[in-house]
């Protein structure tokens, strides 16, 4: 056990991250909700996060240049602002918000792009190789303890003060994401100016071929980190009719993500991590088709469980994976954010494509298609398994298990 314990700035940016997600499970849960409540139907959500998505994309890639360049703490501190200044917004504009749905979106997809293009790179360079399922296991336990917290109590919170509770909820956020930005002073950048080599990851006739396949399987992972929790959300919110239980409905995912996810990053071996990822994607695909096929709460719950389940199943090995290729293929030490920022612009692809088609088919959250959309979200994920197995990291750690 001793040789697991983390490095004291590892230890910082796990506090950073559980201080973060609390602050965004209390908003990302319930703004959609709080836009639904004050809409005709779901069209101005989905074009919020369209508009957020397109706005995360491009800053992301402005961003990544700053932090090689320059600073990746300045990034990061930036994105926490602005995200407090969004629902600070929200906080002021109140059930006209939704009115500005477009406009919200657009500067909250700054500042995601902002607060990811720093910590991303802090994520890669916090701890050793040798250490980093043990770090990531405890990143998504984190991660998924802050995202339990968060939900149920603005859920109980909007339950309890029905006149106030969204107004309280945006402010303990806002005041969160302010202490995140306090607390982002303990994060210290490396202090070394690098060139911005954005090309080189981008350009697949030129690259490492498992980065090619790598960011293949970027594409079709796309939503499953924002747009299946939004749907999951919004529909428990449409059958209930109230905000303590999507709270709770969420809540409950984040315990079973922490519990799976530490006993994957504790127990698991390099040599699991291949079969690991096909079961996972093969049971969020069956979820997938439950929903299609039947619809009702009870399904709902069954394929909320199984994707907590399987999701950490899949997320942890992944990652790793893509943090192995990225070793591989760098030109040089200290170019990582070139190829995590050429790793998100197919994810960007996928969740375009599937905005467009929520918000052209799917106007009313009980239609059809907001379930042939989760289908395709989850079905994809198999996809995504085989792109990634076609790489020679992949082959060669099963060869040396063998």
């Amino acid at each position: 056990m001793a040789s697991l314990r983390l490095e004291a700035q590892a230890r910082v940016i796990l506090g950073l991250n559980i201080l973060y997600n609390i602050a965004d499970s209390l908003c990302s849960v319930f703004v959609g909700v709080y836009f639904y409540s004050n809409a005709v139907n779901a069209t101005p959500i989905y074009q919020h996060y369209f508009w957020l998505l397109n706005a995360c994309a491009l800053t992301f890639v402005l961003a990544g240049w700053y932090a090689q360049v320059k600073d990746r703490v300045h990034v990061l501190r930036l994105g926490l602002f602005i995200q407090a200044i969004v629902y600070g917004i929200v906080l002021y504009l109140r059930e006209s918000a939704v009115d500005y749905a477009i406009p919200l979106g657009i500067l909250l997809g700054i500042g995601l792009g902002s607060y990811y293009a720093g910590t991303n790179t802090l994520h890669f360079d916090a701890t050793t190789k040798d250490k980093r399922s043990y770090f990531l296991g405890w990143m998504n336990a984190g991660t998924g303890a802050a995202r339990f917290i968060g939900p149920v109590f603005a859920g109980k919170l909007i339950n309890v003060i029905p006149e106030w509770g969204y107004e309280c909820v945006f402010f303990t956020a806002v005041v969160l994401y302010l202490a995140a930005f306090l607390f982002s002073f303990r994060v210290h950048d490396d202090g070394v100016h690098r060139p911005y080599l954005l090309g080189y990851a981008v350009n697949p006739f030129k690259m490492h071929r498992d980065w090619c396949w790598f960011m293949g399987s970027s594409f079709f992972v796309a939503g499953s980190y924002m747009l299946i929790p939004l749907l999951l959300s919004l529909l428990m919110f449409v059958e209930t009719e109230n905000a303590f239980y999507v709270g709770v409905f969420m809540g409950v995912q984040s315990i079973v993500n922490i519990l799976v996810s530490y006993a994957v990053g504790r127990w698991m071996q390099s040599h699991h991590r291949k079969a690991t990822m096909f079961w996972s994607s093969v049971a969020i695909a069956l979820a997938g088709g439950l929903i299609l096929v039947h619809w009702s709460i009870t399904t709902l719950i069954v394929f909320s469980l199984i994707r907590a389940v399987a999701m950490p199943l899949f997320q942890v090995p992944y990652i790793s994976y893509k943090f192995d290729i990225i070793d591989r293929v760098m030109p040089q030490p200290g170019h990582r954010i070139e190829f995590i920022v050429a790793w998100e612009l197919p994810l960007w692809l996928g969740r375009f494509f599937f905005c467009l088609f929520l918000i052209y088919s799917a106007g009313e959250l009980e239609a059809f298609d907001v379930r042939v959309c989760l289908f395709l979200l989850c079905a994809q994920r198999l996809l995504a398994h085989w792109c990634t197995i076609q790489t020679d990291v992949v082959r060669e750690s099963l060869l040396r298990a063998a």
